[in-house]
């Protein structure tokens, strides 16, 4: 928060006036600040560049001396009105009232209205002193706009989503601005810019994780209608996770796509399985429909199993407490909801799309050569997966050597390093 002051055409400090100052931090601590925390999305603020005040009391010590009054008594006198006694609880029946007794010296007309007695005669301190609010001595300033400021830290709730909390606070400072046009409001740091950066970096992973499995899986089947049906299940398994997440209201976050990233890993396992169980029963000669109707309701019970013992694994997570706790009941209820979605779409929805898609006749383009036109059945991979075992067979072998080339060395200085301790250093002038 900072003042509206008329710019200076060179780039120097802004002094701004104390008393204005004041006044704004004044004005920050009993209306913005409280303003803001009462929103649900607020936790707490924290204020810093406030000029604080207090209460300046210049004694006339004419006055003093006619009216017989020692500085010493005047001084008794401010202790003894600025007093608090502390609380009382009083019971009756089933209600309990709180009572605090307090004689605070808040504001100079508390201090002016203070009475004095001497001599039978009865005094106010505003008759013996000058009484004024001045501002404190600045230990530190913060600076906005080349201005001084007045800087407010926004902590938001555990539970609440930064997002709507973004929202709420700038229709708050919408407000003020538009009721007090003397007082500017500026953010300096948001981190929902970085929560966003994030949130957008685990989306593009999560959709270049689904291309790369499409294109692995077209690598390995020789062909595009399995990956294209593979494809479309996990796209929409994951829309209707989405679809669970805005039901029980749990917010897209940095913990729950991780979680639904970990879980499309495990969407493409079931996938294939429906695929490849419908592939075998035509190869075994069935009719299109058939083999799906039976590829399916085959490995229903199966799926079903490894699903749950799956699920199981992240079941614990739920109960834990604290922020752990907090962390990994978003992770395990994104995993667990897309397990149990795409177990469905598996069993549902996959083989209709299989029916749909090989109902299609194969197109070929005359303009390509046939050598580009890839099969499973004309790839041999006996060969290559050989040549694959023998090379990583030769790294083992050249990284067990080196293991025992350098096992004496690491365990001496390992040993060396442990028996030697921590010393302190030497006091450096």
């Amino acid at each position: 928060m900072t003042l509206k002051i008329p710019e200076i055409p060179d780039h120097t400090f802004q002094d701004t006036d104390p008393e204005a100052l004041l006044n704004l931090s004044r004005f920050a601590e009993t209306v913005i600040k409280r303003s803001i925390e009462q929103l649900p999305e607020v936790a707490m603020v924290d204020m810093t560049g406030v000029l604080n005040s207090q209460i300046e009391i210049l004694p006339d010590e004419a006055l003093l001396e006619i009216a017989g009054i020692t500085m010493e008594e005047l001084e008794n006198t401010l202790l003894a009105n600025n007093v608090d006694f502390g609380s009382m609880m009083i019971r009756e029946g089933y209600y309990q009232y709180h009572i605090k007794f307090s004689t605070l010296l808040r504001t100079v007309e508390d201090v002016e209205n203070i009475y004095l007695r001497k001599n039978d005669r009865i005094y106010q301190l505003k008759d013996l002193a000058k009484v004024s609010l001045i501002p404190m001595k600045e230990t530190g300033f913060s600076l906005s706009q080349r201005k001084q400021a007045v800087t407010l830290a926004i902590i938001k709730q555990a539970d609440e989503n930064m997002d709507k909390m973004k929202v709420a606070l700038k229709k708050v400072t919408d407000h003020f601005s538009s009721v007090y046009p003397g007082i500017e409001f500026h953010i300096t740091r948001n981190q929902t810019e970085l929560l966003d950066y994030t949130i957008s970096n685990l989306k593009q992973n999560l959709a270049l994780g689904l291309f790369f499995i499409f294109i692995i899986a077209i690598l390995f089947w020789g062909d595009v209608k399995s990956p294209l049906i593979i494809g479309i299940s996990m796209f929409v398994s994951i829309l209707i996770s989405f679809l669970f997440f805005y039901l029980f209201h749990m917010s897209l976050n940095i913990i729950t796509l991780s979680g639904l990233i970990l879980a499309s890993s495990m969407m493409i396992d079931s996938s294939i399985i429906v695929t490849e169980n419908i592939a075998q029963y035509r190869q075994k000669g069935y009719n299109l429909e058939d083999a799906c109707v039976k590829g399916t309701t085959e490995i229903i019970t199966p799926m079903l199993s490894s699903t749950f013992t799956t699920i199981a694994v992240f079941v614990p997570l739920v109960f834990m407490s604290g922020i752990a706790g907090a962390i990994f009941y978003d992770q395990a209820f994104a995993i667990t909801v897309g397990l149990i979605v795409t177990y469905f779409t598996g069993i549902m929805l996959l083989p209709v799309l299989y029916k749909l898609i090989y109902s299609i006749p194969d197109i070929k383009n005359p303009c390509l050569p046939s050598g580009l036109i890839i099969r499973s059945k004309n790839i041999h991979w006996t060969g290559f997966m050989i040549r694959v075992s023998n090379l990583f067979s030769t790294i083992n072998k050249l990284l067990s050597a080196l293991f025992l080339f350098l096992f004496p060395y690491v365990s001496y200085y390992l040993i060396l390093f442990l028996s030697a301790g921590c010393r302190k250093l030497n006091k450096v002038n």
